[in-house]
């Protein structure tokens, strides 16, 4: 009777592995469903949670601008309201689990394979690795722990030496000044509270008046519709390389099941081979939705130029140090603090 309950116990754990692994072979997910996203009873297939899902979505988009660790992301998303399946929160080893899992933008790992799913992505290829660039960049030792200046990390460099700019705490005071690593500077110490005007104005100087966004958006729509012909035979180009990643893929499972690789090698070559496909796709469906690459960033920049004036008076300085990040550069000096060298104004004048 024992033998025959083992034989009975060990078919039945070999017939359910079996039926996930075929599951996983279709293209859905055999488990259960990752953060974000819910196992469907009736559909038998994982599907974006209503409310998770946009959380997750969101926690990708927050870490790839780069101004936050895993502990700022575990307060913020405890704070939205996202929670784990148990129903608590989620912790860093969970947040770094998600930000790294590959299943979030189409691909699926398991059991060493990987495969493209059927499930719905939550977010794009881009979103992805630009967050995976943050995660190094995070992941970097620090020497010091840091403390929070909030123009610490301006696109400025010392005016005599061309020295980085640093920061420090004197009297309960924030002090900005040239680090003079690149030799002896004369340059002396800039108070914060004397700082934070220059950086207004500097931000006043770049701000587009309604008149001349209302010109430029104008022709940006005249832009954006004569460049939807060209794109044209770019989508023919990306249509014809990805069932070439295709053929790739079919030839290297012969060569795997031939012996001719190791299966480390097959594994490594079919995981590029998918995120190439997949960034393609992507690149395909934003050219067939009529998107040109520059196209969109540049309508940002002129709505984000357009507020300049109102963040300049706004008093919040790492905002104001944000923006000045994606606009240009300065150049410090002690006596008159950072002067502005903005490539953007020459662009509006």
């Amino acid at each position: 009777a024992f033998g025959q309950s083992k034989y009975y116990i060990d078919n039945l754990s070999e017939n359910v592995k079996r039926g996930l692994r075929q599951k996983f072979k279709r293209g859905d997910w055999p488990g259960r469903a990752p953060l974000g996203y819910l196992n469907d009873k009736n559909l038998r297939k994982v599907v974006i949670d209503p409310v998770n899902g946009l959380f997750v979505k969101k926690l990708f988009e927050t870490y790839a601008t780069g101004n936050y660790t895993l502990q700022d992301l575990k307060k913020l998303s405890y704070s939205w309201g996202l929670v784990s399946h148990s129903g608590a929160p989620v912790v860093k080893a969970e947040l770094f689990r998600t930000l790294t899992r590959p299943f979030y933008y189409g691909l699926m790992q398991y059991k060493g394979d990987i495969l493209q799913g059927t499930h719905e992505p939550l977010v794009t290829k881009e979103l992805f690795d630009r967050v995976q660039e943050a995660l190094v960049r995070r992941g970097k030792p620090h020497k010091y722990k840091k403390k929070y200046f909030p123009l610490l990390g301006l696109p400025a460099f010392c005016a005599t030496c061309g020295g980085s700019i640093t920061a420090e705490i004197q009297k309960g005071r924030n002090y900005y000044r040239c680090t003079k690593k690149k030799g002896p500077c004369s340059e002396r110490y800039t108070r914060e509270d004397l700082l934070a005007p220059q950086v207004s104005e500097a931000l006043r100087q770049v701000s587009l008046p309604d008149a001349a966004f209302d010109f430029l958006m104008t022709e940006w729509a005249n832009e954006k519709q004569k460049s939807a012909h060209p794109v044209s035979h770019l989508k023919e180009k990306i249509a014809q390389e990805v069932p070439q990643i295709q053929n790739k893929l079919d030839r290297l499972l012969d060569a795997h099941l031939a012996a001719l690789i190791t299966q480390s090698e097959y594994l490594a070559k079919k995981d590029a081979l998918l995120s190439s496909q997949v960034t393609l796709k992507e690149k395909l469906a934003k050219l067939e939705s009529g998107a040109v690459s520059w196209l969109e960033p540049f309508r940002i920049f002129l709505k984000t130029a357009r507020d300049a004036s109102e963040l300049s008076a706004s008093g919040n300085l790492e905002s104001q140090k944000n923006f000045l990040k994606k606009i240009g550069s300065l150049t410090g000096q002690s006596a008159l603090g950072f002067i502005p060298h903005l490539t953007a104004v020459s662009f509006f004048q």
